[in-house]
């Protein structure tokens, strides 16, 4: 990965780091030599951050950042998707192209989530989990608003429609539906095949396409979250969420606005 694009960042975040924890500092630096993807993202993950709260401080490690806005305290813990990681699950070229087929990055994500959830579980704190990638063409297309919202609400899947033999054709179809146990944020209760909520102290989860330009920051916020995040908090990021929960049997997805990096301009799609 060539790191010179992102020289200023990772300069001033190890300067910000060494004026206020010299060992934080060098363990990132050691970070960047054996692992620089994942302390390129830490560093890109701080800077967009820091251009939006009140105030930011090095975690415990976990979380890497304690961040304040609008007088409310939340937690921030970065992780990366490597760009091979991203390569093989999606098959999409890093490089820009177009044209050809791809899969979601969705479960790659939701590894991630399952892996933080964990460390995240004695956040006292709104907890945001900040998944990042360099792989440019998997931030430009697996992350853009309509594979946002299937990660809320499970994957979307064209119904096909109840088959009567005497006309010979399916009728009914062409709608879509989405199984909330594929959600990120929920699972298939064993007992009643019911959807269930999972991750709980998991509050919200940023998504952050960092290969190309402009960049994508994207979110997610949990319905079901032990503690609430609010999404005015990250004002440069559109956060999806459910227009209504509980929700009934129609799936409404709303956007928070944001700012053109998010991409989100309107309240509801």
């Amino acid at each position: 990965m060539n790191l010179d694009p992102y020289r200023s960042t990772l300069d001033a975040h190890e300067a910000w780091l060494s004026n206020i924890d010299a060992q934080r500092a060098q363990h990132w630096r050691t970070l960047l030599a054996n692992n620089p993807e994942a302390a390129a993202a830490e560093a890109l993950v701080w800077e967009t951050l820091d251009n939006q709260v009140d105030e930011i401080w090095p975690g415990a490690d976990p979380p890497d950042f304690g961040c304040r806005s609008d007088g409310s305290e939340f937690h921030v813990e970065c992780t990366a998707i490597m760009i091979d990681t991203a390569t093989t699950k999606t098959t999409l070229t890093p490089h820009p192209a177009s044209g050809g087929t791809y899969k979601r990055l969705l479960p790659a994500v939701e590894n991630k989530i399952r892996e933080k959830s964990a460390r995240l579980a004695n956040c006292s704190v709104p907890a945001v989990l900040a998944v990042a990638t360099f792989h440019f063409q998997a931030g430009a297309v697996t992350l853009d608003r309509m594979h946002v919202e299937d990660m809320l609400h499970g994957p979307r899947k064209i119904n096909i429609g109840r088959y009567v033999p005497e006309r010979g054709e399916f009728v009914n179809g062409g709608g879509q539906s989405a199984n909330l146990c594929e959600s990120v944020f929920f699972k298939e209760d064993r007992a009643t095949s019911e959807a269930i909520p999972a991750r709980r102290n998991i509050s919200a989860v940023v998504l952050l396409g960092l290969g190309g330009r402009p960049r994508v920051a994207r979110g997610m916020i949990h319905p079901e979250a032990v503690r609430r995040f609010k999404p005015e908090w990250l004002p440069n990021v559109a956060f999806c969420r459910f227009a209504r929960w509980p929700q009934d049997e129609k799936v409404e997805i709303a956007w928070v606005k944001g700012n053109p990096l998010g991409e989100c301009d309107r309240d509801e799609v």
